[in-house]
């Protein structure tokens, strides 16, 4: 029987099927309940009460084992979670004990009420491949989105591995441009990431990096496309103006932006966090949410403005940003 992925999966007439973005439910389960079975998510407590804390990622495969988002630390230990596991199928009314079926999302984690999280599944928008290292670059590395990946994170990820930190592709910069973790530095140059091969439909590529590809270890990737009126993945260039509409074909509930040709924060932009996007929160910083009115939703995309907040300036005159936008 067929996994669910990409190459194999119908469009979904309800956005929600493939991403979602919830607040916590403090001592409920599940903790985070959303609309779909999830295979990642990256998740951070306090962010409504502007408190501070590590990101967490956790993908299905590597179950209870969490790296930190904006950390080339390699551990288990970000935060408590009992019992770690993921719905099943089940009915929408249907609580089990031990998590096995019923409702979907992330279950028996302590993050409370003021948590936010963000939520993929394998499907059109969004793919994720495991592979052991064999240290002999380089490589090839299939997947099954069926279309060429726009935006890839991945990283080693194998218990006691050693650290290593999360590789980045955004297709606007090209395949000599990596991000060599998320932090708030410029993007990096260099064949040892994708091996200057831009990903297709059918394939990525690695280049020489132990990040990637270091023997008998387990590693992962994360693979994005766009899809009309779900996803929208792109990039634009400053104009210095205010009011500025960056068109995706949806009105999104979720925003990435990155600019591509200079340093600035991993800003995401959110419903849950706040519905009006009045703040925004950074991946490569545990501190408090940044209030902000420089990115606003619009019915057809987002407008940016130009005007700097907290060193981002989003509509800049000649800045390159990156952006991911999810409905």
């Amino acid at each position: 029987v067929r996994a669910e992925d990409g190459a194999s999966s119908s469009i979904p007439t309800y956005n929600q099927d493939l991403f979602d973005v919830v607040t916590a439910n403090s001592g409920s389960h599940p903790n985070y309940r959303t609309h779909m079975k999830v295979d990642f998510a990256i998740v951070k407590e306090n962010v409504k009460s502007n408190g501070t804390g590590d990101w967490q990622v956790l993908t299905r495969p590597m179950g209870g084992h969490r790296v930190q988002l904006a950390s080339s630390f390699e551990g288990d230990d970000v935060g408590s979670v009992t019992n770690f596991r993921w719905a099943a199928k089940g009915p929408s009314n249907a609580i089990s004990t031990n998590g096995q079926h019923g409702k979907n999302g992330l279950w028996d984690h302590d993050h409370n009420s003021n948590a936010v999280g963000s939520f993929w599944k394998s499907g059109p928008t969004f793919d994720y491949v495991q592979w052991w290292g064999n240290a002999s670059p380089p490589r090839t590395i299939a997947h099954n989105l069926g279309k060429e990946p726009e935006f890839m994170m991945g990283r080693r990820w194998h218990t006691n591995g050693g650290n290593a930190g999360w590789n980045i592709y955004c297709k606007p910069a090209g395949n000599t441009k990596y991000f060599d973790g998320i932090g708030s530095g410029s993007i990096s140059t260099g064949s040892s990431r994708w091996n200057n091969t831009t990903p297709d439909k059918d394939n990525f590529y690695l280049g020489s990096t132990g990040d990637l590809n270091m023997n008998e270890r387990w590693h992962w990737m994360g693979l994005w496309a766009s899809v009309d009126k779900l996803c929208k993945i792109g990039s634009y260039y400053g104009n210095g103006t205010d009011n500025r509409t960056v068109s995706c074909g949806f009105q999104p509930r979720w925003l990435l932006l990155r600019r591509l040709d200079g340093a600035s924060d991993w800003c995401v932009f959110d419903v849950a966090n706040a519905s009006n996007w009045t703040y925004y929160v950074r991946w490569n910083s545990g501190s408090s949410r940044i209030a902000a009115n420089q990115v606003t939703i619009a019915s057809d995309g987002f407008q940016v403005d130009n005007s700097s907040n907290s060193g981002n300036n989003f509509n800049g005159s000649g800045q390159h940003w990156f952006f991911m936008a999810h409905a």
